[in-house]
């Protein structure tokens, strides 16, 4: 039995938005090769009150928002 994973972890800045996504290649079929994006899909997030608690948070990603970070990753699938 034999298991392979890839996984790229990708830091996407839109604006004033940060994201963290997890990319997960999971197809070696040239009709299925494009990268995945795997849950959680997490934001950068400050909060005024209390800094120390600022990171990455996990968000519901709307479908927009999903297809707009997964044609981000797939734009250069030969790297």
């Amino acid at each position: 039995m034999e298991i392979t994973f890839e996984k790229r972890v990708y830091h996407i800045k839109d604006g004033d938005d940060e994201y963290q996504i997890t990319e997960i290649i999971k197809h070696d079929i040239e009709k299925f090769n494009y990268r995945h994006i795997a849950d959680p899909i997490l934001k950068y997030k400050k909060y005024a009150d209390t800094p120390e608690c600022d990171g990455f948070a996990y968000i519901e990603a709307s479908e927009k928002l999903l297809e707009k970070l997964q044609n981000c990753i797939n734009q250069n699938k030969d790297e």
